[in-house]
C-alpha cells in the first residue's frame, strides 16, 4: 500500500511568519508612538508646574507685602488713636 503524503507548500509558513511580523511591526510602532506621546506630555505638564509654582511663589510674595503693609498702616492708626485719646484727655 502506498501511502501519499501531503507536503505543505513551503511558502505556507514563511507567509504565516511573514503576516505576524508585520503585525508585531505595527503594534511596536503603535507603542513607540503612544510612548513619544507621553513624554511630549509629561515635558508639558512639567513646564506648566513650574509656571504654577514660580505663579505661586509670586502670589505669596505679593500676599506677605501686603499683610505687611497692612501691619504698619494698622500699627499707625493704633498709635493715632493712642495720640487722639491721649489729647482727648489733656483737655
Amino acid at each position: 500500500m502506498e501511502e501519499k503524503k501531503k507536503r505543505m507548500n513551503p511558502w505556507v509558513p514563511a507567509v504565516i511568519m511573514g503576516v505576524v511580523a508585520i503585525l508585531f511591526s505595527f503594534y511596536a510602532l503603535q507603542i513607540q508612538s503612544d510612548l513619544q506621546d507621553a513624554r511630549k506630555e509629561i515635558e508639558r505638564l512639567k513646564v506648566q508646574t513650574v509656571e504654577c509654582e514660580r505663579s505661586a511663589e509670586e502670589q505669596q510674595q505679593r500676599a506677605v507685602a501686603e499683610i505687611e503693609l497692612a501691619r504698619r498702616e494698622a500699627e499707625r492708626a493704633m498709635q493715632a488713636a493712642e495720640e487722639l485719646r491721649k489729647s482727648g484727655r489733656r483737655k
